[in-house]
């Protein structure tokens, strides 16, 4: 393992962060730098203390210009709020790069993410058909919008958490008009 892949991982772990959390959640909206669809309202000359520069670093800057463009896109909206697929999806890339997940979850630890890639922080879900909450759900290997909000997806009964990433629990379920299989968390379903 090569602290390439390690910060590889890392800066992956931020980009899929940044691109996918509301944008109510982020400092530079509380400081008054974006608004909450992320257009900016103040020039990076206009900012004058540590906390907005950190705010809204290059790296910032370029990901939520990424983002804005990703959500002017068809379903650019619904592939932006799959947060559970796309840490699933880096959760197997670091796995498959041999990145040691632990020293991932000790930065994530040092640098207040609070949760980690693998530890849980919720009950198991009972087997069962469950209704969609989440506006769509994307397939994570063609990033296609499977799912609307109210369609039924079915929990097997000897279904288990497949992983759990951040402290959300990641099921595969079968979607019921289709019959595929599909990933969500427990925040996208409901009885």
């Amino acid at each position: 393992m090569s602290a390439t892949s390690i910060a590889d991982s890392i800066y992956a772990f931020r980009f899929l962060r940044l691109l996918t959390k509301k944008w109510e959640d982020m400092p530079a909206y509380d400081l008054g730098i974006i608004d909450d669809e992320g257009t900016p309202l103040k020039k990076v000359s206009e900012l004058r203390s540590s906390e907005e520069k950190a705010a809204y670093t290059l790296f910032h800057r370029l990901v939520f210009k990424i983002r804005r463009i990703i959500q002017k896109l068809p379903f650019g909206k619904s592939i932006v709020a799959s947060y559970a697929a796309a840490l699933y999806l880096l959760k197997e890339k670091a796995e498959y790069d041999n990145v040691d997940l632990e020293v991932i979850n000790e930065w994530m630890t040092e640098n207040g993410y609070g949760t980690t890639l693998t530890e849980s922080s919720q009950e198991p879900l009972a087997p069962g058909v469950y209704r969609v909450v989440a506006e769509e759900i994307i397939i994570p290997s063609t990033c296609e919008s499977i799912s609307a909000k109210g369609h039924e997806v079915i929990l097997d009964v000897a279904s288990e958490p497949v992983d759990n990433i951040l402290g959300e629990n990641i099921y595969q379920v079968t979607h019921k008009p289709t019959g595929q299989k599909i990933f969500v968390s427990q925040k996208d379903i409901a009885k």
